[in-house]
């Protein structure tokens, strides 16, 4: 037995070694003497206390007492995340996923992430989460994205409730559930998550997964937007124009769809160039209106390509031109769009910029007809008594067999062109 006893008591000896100077550090570190904390901490670290490690990679981290250094900060995290610490791990994961102090490595980030997650860090489970949603160091995996997500989102992780609801509203790795993506949203948002703020604001707006109210849509909108949120803030700009939920106020419209349409959102410059034509909040610019309109119908947005059709129509603020308007109104039409339909129906029926065809012009009514557009209905009526059996039957088919997302024919075979 006695063989034994210099083992040991060298044991013992360089255990107490290990964990000499950690708590002196400690101390010291917590009355702001770093640089005895630094002493203390170096040496602790250099015999391998894990503790140690921490400490001095958080003090390269923050540059306290030493020149902040992340390569020496992601030095020591290594260190510690070598003998198990979960801390060190998750940190070390995601400086590889930044290439913060070391090389950008997706595959060393979901090693050293997944390490940490298994042993239950919230942090490490919603960013390894996030490398299975796109398949980077992993194999793309939604279904494991989803578990992960749900493992952070349990322990409180609002970055994890934020996208397990983004899950749950797409049905991406779980079943779609309106309902309970919706109820993540709200989690994540109470613990002031940006993106689930919006998002829940939308929900609310549209009457998705929850029961429609604008109220509720406008204290969500409003929180995500003061913090810069381009799509709330682009909804509060509607609500306010609308006045639904809140006062009605078409200067805080002008005011939140300004600012959000400078971040480029589309539905916001659509609402601005509204706002402009109309004089709504602001002094009516056409000039303005044709700008903001142009902005969002250049990103395909069919309800801005109308209007800045018709102001071409019309030559407000731009210079008349029919061919601008007729263009613009096809590629809204083609896309369903009930305006357009209606104002390259009136082109054809009357013949402005283009060649006169009636049997044309009812097809687009008629389509247009079909969506509820009651001009639309009106006009298809009027020429209900004005077209031969053959135009009429040929109307009908064009109304029937075309497709949204398909071109709109130029010509009829029977259409009266004068």
């Amino acid at each position: 037995m006695k063989k034994y006893l210099p083992v040991l008591v060298m044991t013992l000896c360089l255990n107490q070694a290990v964990f000499a100077g950690y708590p002196e550090g400690l101390a010291a570190s917590n009355a702001g003497d770093y640089s005895k904390a630094l002493l203390e901490w170096s040496a602790a670290a250099e015999i391998g206390n894990m503790d140690a490690q921490l400490g001095l990679a958080g003090m390269y981290q923050q540059g306290r007492g030493v020149a902040l250094d992340d390569t020496d900060a992601a030095f020591w995290y290594r260190k510690a995340a070598d003998q198990g610490s979960v801390a060190a791990q998750t940190e070390l994961g995601l400086r590889y996923l930044s290439g913060k102090g070391v090389w950008q490595s997706h595959l060393f980030a979901a090693h050293w992430l997944g390490l940490a997650a298994e042993q239950g860090n919230a942090t490490a489970q919603a960013s390894l989460g996030q490398l299975y949603e796109t398949g980077r160091g992993v194999m793309l995996d939604h279904i494991k994205a989803a578990s992960w997500y749900q493992k952070a989102a349990n322990q409180g992780n609002p970055a994890a409730q934020s996208a397990l609801a983004a899950a749950y509203a797409n049905g991406r790795g779980v079943t779609q559930d309106l309902k309970l993506a919706a109820e993540w949203y709200r989690k994540a948002a109470e613990q002031g998550d940006l993106t689930a703020q919006a998002r829940l604001g939308s929900m609310y707006a549209s009457g998705t997964g929850v029961p429609r109210d604008y109220a509720q849509a406008g204290e969500w909108s409003r929180k995500a937007a003061e913090r810069g949120y381009a799509d709330a803030q682009s909804l509060l700009a509607v609500l306010f124009y609308n006045g639904e939920g809140v006062a009605k106020d078409f200067k805080q419209a002008f005011n939140w769809a300004s600012k959000a349409a400078a971040q480029g959102n589309i539905e916001a410059s659509a609402t601005l160039g509204l706002l402009y034509y109309r004089g709504n909040g602001t002094e009516q610019n056409f000039g303005a209106a044709a700008t903001a309109f142009r902005k969002a119908a250049d990103q395909g947005h069919t309800a801005s390509q109308n209007y800045l059709g018709s102001m071409y129509e019309k030559g407000e603020g731009v210079t008349q031109s029919y061919r601008n308007a007729l263009a613009l109104y096809r590629l809204a039409a083609e896309k369903g769009y009930p305006g357009a339909l209606y104002n390259l129906g009136v082109a054809f029926q009357v013949g402005t910029g283009i060649r006169r065809d009636v049997t044309l012009a009812y097809s687009l009514f008629n389509i247009a007809a079909a969506t509820g557009h009651e001009p639309a209905k009106k006009k298809r009526n009027e020429l209900l008594e004005q077209l031969s059996s053959r135009e009429l039957d040929e109307g009908q088919v064009i109304s029937t067999q075309w497709k949204v997302g398909t071109p709109l024919p130029l010509v009829t075979m029977t259409g009266r062109r004068y």
